[in-house]
């Protein structure tokens, strides 16, 4: 799985929750799958909005996404991706 670690230069480019938790824990590991899943739920509304129609409704990429998660729960040495994940997720329900 891909990992994401955040410098001072990226944290503008990140969604502002993600920034708050990058300023709190200085450093930050995000698979990459998690964040886009993030970023497509979290912006589904402006993409609604912008004519562009995700082939499934939001409640069933939320569903998919904490099925992931659930799936690699447990992975040895991705006990902070899955933390993250989780407050990811926290935060769109």
């Amino acid at each position: 799985m891909q990992r994401s670690h955040y410098s001072m230069m990226e944290r503008a480019t990140v969604s502002p929750l993600l920034q708050e938790r990058i300023d709190q824990d200085r450093k930050v590991q995000v698979r990459g799958i998690d964040y886009a899943f993030y970023l497509l739920i979290h912006h589904y509304e402006d993409f609604a909005q912008a004519g562009l129609t995700p082939e499934q409704p939001r409640a069933a990429y939320l569903a998919a996404y904490a099925e992931g998660i659930k799936a690699r729960a447990d992975q040895q040495g991705k006990e902070k991706q899955d933390e993250m994940a989780s407050f990811l997720l926290d935060s769109l329900w």
